[in-house]
């Protein structure tokens, strides 16, 4: 090896693991300099060898770092089986700190319940689509008790009943120290959202996308969730008949939770604009908003947001029938932040909202008008005279009165852009 060994471990630091291993296979002096300091392995992604991650070389890997290992992400890695986890289990993982296993259902949730048994340091988990079960988020939360990210979307086995035995057993001797929770997509219930809230003083981020088992009156159990900025319930159980109206649950929790930052509540037939108000009147911080599919928003509802908080960087309104050009204008005047606006699937909006954004969406980047058949080819050919910042997203799939030659013509003048543009 001719270069000096100071050198040679400097720009090995800034390789990442895979070309690291690649690197131990050109001689013996590299592979004896890469393996002569241990931790330099304490970071180990699997997930750029794909398929061809074996539990072989992830027991051959894990075994060389030994206690320095603080890092493991296996990102589909098919071929990582229970055979792996339980050879983990009987190792010294009590020093790793982060965790990602995803879209993997081999690893079995007895191997992974005893896996996590003993890593007590963990501070990020991610088992999105996995066979985890509550046993093992049980386990999770016994024994690791710096844990402050949680990610469990898309695992069928998960339904909360972990967080209710640990309320039981715990009672208030000890506070998780979760500040992320994710569990999109699992069975998770309503009835063990309140206890997520009270386990948890310092939670900021929680997301039930598509938690058909939680209902609005769950809204209520989150006003002890006092430190709460990101709230996603998009696709919960809104259809039933609960003890308190998604407007005075909303109510409530506004009243409590007032750092929110990011909310997203779509397809939510019973949002009316006095609901909207409390959040637009108490969440005056609010960065990001998703209300796409609520029948009763109105205009008067977006000229309430747009004067009440001025800092909002993206609004969804899709598909939202009672939205014109009133509310759209209102909201381009006066929030000058932002950049993202989706206002697709609205047949009240038509060119004067379009004519708007050309004249004083200077910050706007992403805007999708879909499906707005009222919208012609002229207004939008004029979008290449906005001021400020240039477009990154441009759709416009299914404007019936824009023509495949104005398509043409933005494509040519803003070629930075990204125009999807599918027209019948």
């Amino acid at each position: 090896m001719d270069l000096p060994p100071e050198i040679f471990n400097l720009v090995c630091s800034y390789l990442p693991f895979g070309d690291r291993v690649r690197c131990t296979g050109i001689c013996r002096a590299w592979r004896a300099a890469l393996c002569a300091d241990m931790r330099r392995w304490a970071e180990l992604d699997f997930s750029s060898f794909g398929p061809r991650a074996t539990n072989q070389s992830l027991l051959a890997w894990t075994a060389k770092a030994g206690p320095h290992l603080r890092r493991l992400a296996l990102r589909r890695t098919p071929r990582i089986t229970t055979a792996a986890f339980t050879g983990l289990a009987k190792r010294n993982s009590q020093y790793l700190q982060y965790l990602q296993l995803t879209e993997n259902t081999k690893v079995s949730a007895t191997a992974l319940e005893k896996f996590l048994k003993g890593t007590a340091a963990l501070v990020r988990l991610d088992l999105s689509s996995t066979s985890v079960n509550e046993a093992g988020l049980a386990s999770v939360l016994q024994y690791s008790r710096v844990l402050t990210h949680l990610k469990l979307d898309q695992c069928g086995n998960i339904t909360g009943e972990a967080f209710r035995a640990y309320a039981k057993t715990e009672s208030n001797s000890r506070r998780l120290a979760l500040l992320d929770v994710s569990v999109a997509g699992t069975h998770y219930r309503s009835e063990s959202v309140a206890l997520l809230a009270r386990s948890c003083p310092n939670l900021r981020r929680v997301d039930f996308t598509g938690c058909q088992q939680v209902s609005q009156s769950a809204l209520v159990g989150l006003k002890d969730a006092l430190t709460l900025v990101s709230l996603r319930i998009t696709g919960i159980d809104t259809s039933h008949r609960a003890s308190l109206s998604i407007n005075d649950s909303l109510l409530l929790m506004a009243g409590e939770c007032t750092a929110i930052e990011v909310f997203s509540l779509t397809k939510c037939p019973t949002l009316t604009e006095t609901g909207f108000s409390y959040v637009a009147l108490a969440w005056t911080s609010l960065r990001e908003l998703n209300v796409s599919q609520c029948q009763q928003l109105n205009d008067a509802a977006l000229r309430l947001l747009s004067l009440s908080c001025s800092g909002l960087h993206a609004l969804l309104v899709s598909t939202c029938p009672r939205i014109g050009d009133g509310g759209i204008v209102s909201i381009i005047k006066n929030l000058r932040a932002l950049s993202y606006l989706d206002i697709s699937n609205n047949a009240n909006v038509t060119d004067l909202s379009v004519k708007t954004i050309t004249q004083l969406g200077a910050s706007l980047t992403k805007l999708d008008i879909s499906n707005c058949g009222k919208i012609t080819g002229w207004a939008v050919r004029n979008l290449v005279n906005k001021p400020g910042a240039n477009f990154e997203l441009l759709r416009m799939n299914n404007c019936t009165r824009v023509h495949q030659d104005t398509v043409l013509t933005l494509r040519a003048e803003m070629r930075k852009t990204k125009i999807s543009a599918i027209l019948d």
